[in-house]
């Protein structure tokens, strides 16, 4: 119960914050469990914008889906996904996800909220923040599901029907 370490980022750094602080998570709290250490690879990878990691990060079957009440998305395979995120950073070069709070968590996964934000090239902001529903082998996420705020506890059920058995 004692202060392990303290970090100091730049405000600029908002992003590397947030990458660091999983980091620490899935190496100190959530090693002796596992089932995290995917689940931070393809946040770093996306904040560095390897579509090559972030593929690596993914089962060959990986299955995105999107439960929002305004997705346009729905079920997509991995490499779709990956496709979207790549099209998302052109558009806006500086979008940024931000893991907020961990709400569950396991050896195959994990429920979080998050937030994606940034500006479109236009100068227009956006903010999304949902609810994350990972689902891993140990090594790789094969599930990925995002629902609305409003959607926590149906996240939750999904995460227990997932994680079952």
């Amino acid at each position: 119960e004692r202060i392990r370490a303290v970090l100091h980022f730049d405000l600029e750094d908002r992003s590397a914050a947030f990458v660091a602080a999983q980091a620490r998570f899935a190496a100190g709290e959530a090693a002796t469990v596992g089932g995290q250490a995917p689940i931070t690879a393809l946040s770093e990878a996306f904040a560095r914008r390897d579509w090559e990691a972030l593929r690596g990060c993914l089962a060959h079957d990986a299955v995105v889906h999107d439960h929002r009440a305004l997705s346009v998305m729905g079920a997509l395979s991995g490499d779709e996904w990956i496709e979207s995120r790549r099209v998302l950073a052109e558009l806006a070069p500086g979008v940024d996800e931000e893991l907020l709070r961990i709400l569950a968590w396991n050896r195959r996964g994990r429920v979080s909220v998050g937030r994606l934000s940034g500006a479109m090239r236009d100068g227009g902001l956006f903010e999304q923040v949902f609810v994350g529903v990972y689902l891993t082998d140990g090594d790789r996420v094969q599930r990925y599901e995002f629902f609305d705020l409003e959607g926590v506890e149906r996240a939750l059920v999904r995460f227990a029907e997932l994680t079952a058995g």
